[in-house]
């Protein structure tokens, strides 16, 4: 993708998040592109309809998640976005890792500081767990990439839970 062109697919991608959601995604963005990384923000808002598709297909753990929040009037406001590398992803922004583990770890090491989390730990045994965020922290590498969480370029804030969000509350 060109640079244009992502960027263009940024500000399309960021203007379905919610406000201060945004916010903190367009915050990670600089910070990877300070990093000389070229995020590409794959997908953000989905309608509940596309998410129960994807949580009956198991592609998702839950049937409403942070992607599908909204305004109270019903216009897309979603608390999650997928952010891959555009230098190493599938169209569909499934990612190759033929670069390697750098990106997806400093996508999780500059997500915490913005009070986001990403999937690079889910479903994975506490034990296995730390030791993924001491390679993460201290940037190695050579972590398996078997060893990582079923949604490594999946982010969401850190400060509200996926009921808390279908509730109504928002990140402030």
């Amino acid at each position: 993708m060109t640079e244009a062109d992502r960027h263009a697919r940024n500000r399309e991608r960021l203007a379905e998040c919610h406000g201060v959601f945004a916010s903190r995604v367009r915050a990670v963005i600089e910070g990877l592109e300070g990093q000389q990384e070229r995020p590409r923000a794959q997908d953000a808002w989905r309608s509940p309809v596309e998410q129960r598709a994807k949580y009956k297909a198991g592609l998702s753990k839950v049937s409403w998640g942070f992607h599908c929040a909204e305004t109270d009037d019903g216009k897309p406001a979603a608390l999650a976005l997928d952010l891959v590398d555009d230098d190493d992803a599938n169209d569909d922004g499934a990612l190759n890792f033929s670069r390697g583990l750098g990106f997806v770890f400093i996508l999780a090491r500059v997500g915490r500081v913005h009070k986001l989390t990403t999937g690079i730990d889910w479903g994975l045994p506490e034990p296995i767990r730390r030791g993924l965020w001491r390679a993460i922290d201290s940037h190695d590498l050579t972590w398996p990439i078997k060893n990582l969480g079923w949604d490594p370029c999946h982010l969401e804030p850190s400060d509200l839970t996926v009921r808390m969000a279908r509730r109504g509350l928002r990140p402030t």
